[in-house]
């Protein structure tokens, strides 16, 4: 997403009574430590929001010598939650998978990122994608690990597949049905626990799929691209027909998950980023993709 797009959207539902260039300007304030001066003019701003120039090279290095992106995300949080929902929307629109709640971490990497240099074939102006000594640059800038998630007491609308068939699993194991998510502490312990573990595995994964949205453009799905590595990995486990029940089914694909061989994505080549939590969350996007199942019909 472009900076002229990203103001745009952010001065249509965060602006209050700002007009364009003072928002940018504003907007650029809340990225800066305290005490710095804004190194943005208003006449430069305005023609930034129009997509008539990008920020300077000099405007760029005192920007991104005094990050404070906390800042930022703090200025966009104290927003109303309806006015968060609008923004996250709009964010989404562009190709993006934001809540209410992660919207403000978002926008504040689409700005910085645009600042860096990143365009849409994800080069960056002194440089290219690139792994180093295990982290993730654009051109010399890091780019931050994926944040933790932790999954809210409600699930939520994209976890309604997979949560679905983890509760179809442990109704198959028991050899009822109608397991559910209020009923699972009147059955075997070991499904409380399976299930707490695979909402976190599954945030574990949305987590990196959250921050490639933000570094990778669109037509670049980085987490695209290890889901098939993981389901080629998988797929032989998970449609096998001599396992004795879904819960088993999921066990086995599971485990299987931590050994395959993934290749199909720059992102292999970090091991703080993949963890074994992130592949077994993987299956469950799989699952919700409807690429495989825990319970053969």
């Amino acid at each position: 997403m472009t900076l002229k797009k990203i103001f745009g959207i952010l001065h249509t539902h965060c602006g209050d009574d700002k007009d364009a260039a003072d928002f940018v300007v504003f907007a650029i304030a809340q990225l800066l430590k305290d005490g710095v001066t804004n190194p943005l003019r208003k006449a430069s701003a305005s023609k930034v929001f129009s997509g008539e120039r990008n920020i300077s090279p000099a405007t760029t290095r005192t920007i991104l010598s005094n990050l404070n992106k906390d800042k930022f995300v703090s200025f966009i949080s104290e927003f109303e939650d309806d006015t968060k929902q609008s923004l996250s929307d709009a964010v989404n629109i562009e190709g993006y998978s934001t809540t209410l709640y992660d919207v403000a971490d978002h926008c504040a990497e689409i700005i910085i990122q645009n600042i860096s240099g990143v365009n849409a074939s994800g080069t960056a102006a002194s440089g290219t994608i690139k792994i180093e000594n295990g982290k993730l640059y654009f051109g010399n800038r890091e780019i931050p690990m994926p944040e933790t998630l932790t999954p809210p007491i409600s699930i939520e609308s994209h976890e309604i597949e997979y949560i679905r068939a983890l509760l179809l699993a442990y109704s198959d194991a028991e050899g009822i049905t109608g397991i559910t998510r209020e009923t699972l502490c009147n059955y075997h312990e070991k499904y409380k626990k399976s299930f707490d573990r695979e909402r976190q595995h599954y945030f574990s994964a949305e987590a990196v799929n959250r921050r490639l949205r933000d570094v990778f453009p669109p037509d670049n799905d980085q987490f695209a691209a290890l889901k098939t590595e993981i389901l080629d990995g998988v797929i032989e486990v998970a449609e096998a027909t001599d396992h004795a029940n879904g819960f088993v089914r999921l066990t086995e694909v599971l485990k299987h998950a931590t050994v395959v061989n993934i290749n199909g994505s720059i992102v292999v080549s970090l091991p703080t980023w993949i963890t074994n939590k992130v592949r077994k969350g993987i299956c469950h996007f799989l699952v919700n993709d409807g690429s495989i199942r825990w319970v053969l019909e």
